[in-house]
């Protein structure tokens, strides 16, 4: 999963035998499953394969999905994996983008330690916004009128996961 408003989804055969391809189903509104994505299998395979990913970008803060995998045979059968719910209950955005005075940076981790940073396009930090404990939902008014016009990368640091999200400024 990628918590910037889209899913993305892999997976991996032990072993592949007469395998045509893959489709990766999500259910719909309605109850029934749609194909959101087809992918060629490898055949015919005793070695570990990987797939994916897929992007979901048809996706929605606060709603859960879920997916499932048709496995179609060169003859025509198919096998069914079993499904996979993925909520997508993590925020992060930053309004407006682009920014020219102030850019407000909102995100949603849960309780959890966490460091937010501004990076250059070269990499170059220039400046932590926040290093502490995270409650829940937080917001970040991040003073862009010292900075260069251009595109700068948010990152968003919790334990071992990374979130980043571009800033634009233009004045």
């Amino acid at each position: 999963i990628d918590r910037n408003n889209r899913v993305e989804l892999g997976w991996s055969t032990v072993s592949e035998y007469n395998l045509a391809s893959f489709e990766v189903e999500r259910r719909n509104a309605a109850g029934t499953f749609e194909t959101i994505a087809a992918v060629p299998a490898s055949g015919t395979s005793t070695s570990i394969k990987s797939y994916g990913p897929v992007t979901d970008r048809d996706v929605s803060y606060g709603h859960t999905y879920t997916y499932r995998l048709r496995s179609i045979d060169r003859d025509g059968g198919s096998t069914l994996s079993n499904e996979v719910e993925v909520t997508l209950d993590d925020y992060f955005g930053i309004a407006p983008n682009p920014a020219s005075t102030t850019a407000r940076y909102s995100f949603n981790i849960g309780n959890a330690n966490a460091a937010v940073e501004l990076f250059d396009l070269d990499g170059k930090l220039v400046r932590t916004l926040y290093n502490g404990t995270v409650g829940g939902s937080m917001t970040l008014d991040i003073d862009v009128t010292s900075l260069a016009n251009g595109t700068y990368t948010v990152v968003l640091r919790s334990g071992d996961q990374v979130y980043t999200t571009p800033l634009h400024v233009r004045k």
